[in-house]
């Protein structure tokens, strides 16, 4: 049997759409790989040299990118007696604090970014030598407002309801499970309450994501502008830049942290 014209470009196609897919994979993973191997070496020099290939992940793979920052960060320690490392982790810090999340992403993607991000911050804000630094600040307050940006406020949890929809499908068919289904207007009935059901889990997820870490970054900026503030450090500029950034509130504002 010939294969026919149609068969031969089909699969020519397919072929061609793995190929894009593997070579997008490859410098990520090679970029995974590289801070991975400079970190087991055991050398500063060697980290800070592929530093660099930290920026190749993102936003391919945002989960990778936040670890490897991560990674490099715990390795080469508080920097405070080593100027050519801290100015790499300012740098780094710096890169990593300016990027936001794709407005194209999926839910799933998003709820890794604020996440990732999250606990990246927070991993820098052990250290005492930079935790009270401009830059430090103001990268923490602008992901601040990121997240209460795309927060809502009030948010209900809906995963206590999770598969009401499903269940609802099969109550209404007089099954228990979704194999036994025959009507083709109930399997595609289910099928769409299945959809909407990972829908809620996801959304959820996403929201509570964002809740923690704008839990977490308020405390945080609150209590490094209340310490900068108690021994006469904050000035005005510095202070009101990182409340308009963080979108804090007006009670946040007249808290003793942030004078206004």
């Amino acid at each position: 049997m010939k294969t026919s014209h149609r068969t031969i470009l089909l699969v020519l196609f397919a072929s061609m759409i793995i190929a894009s897919v593997t070579h997008a994979e490859m410098p990520t993973e090679e970029a995974r790989q590289k801070i991975q191997q400079a970190v087991a070496s055991g050398d500063v020099q060697t980290v800070i040299k592929v530093l660099p290939a930290v920026q190749e992940m993102w936003p391919e793979d945002m989960g990778a990118y936040f670890q490897s920052a991560e990674k490099a960060v715990r390795f080469l320690g508080h920097p405070a007696d080593a100027p050519a490392v801290r100015q790499a982790v300012e740098q780094l810090y710096t890169e990593v604090m300016d990027k936001r999340c794709p407005e194209d992403v999926s839910l799933v993607q998003a709820a890794t970014y604020f996440k990732g991000k999250k606990e990246f911050a927070l991993y820098l804000f052990g250290h005492d030598d930079m935790r009270y630094e401009p830059f430090y600040l103001l990268g923490a307050s602008r992901f601040l407002g990121e997240i209460r940006k795309r927060a809502i406020p009030g948010y209900l949890d809906k995963t206590i309801s999770f598969r009401a929809a499903e269940i609802r499908v099969l109550d209404e068919a007089g099954v228990s499970f979704a194999s036994d289904l025959k009507d083709p207007r109930d399997i595609a009935a289910y099928a769409q309450a299945l959809k909407a059901d990972q829908q809620t889990m996801e959304h959820d997820r996403l929201q509570r994501e964002l809740f923690s870490a704008n839990s977490s970054l308020t405390t945080i900026l609150l209590y490094a502008c209340r310490q900068l503030h108690h021994e006469g450090l904050l000035d005005d500029k510095l202070a009101n830049e990182v409340a308009e950034n963080a979108r804090l509130t007006d009670e946040e504002r007249i808290m003793e942290f942030v004078p206004q």
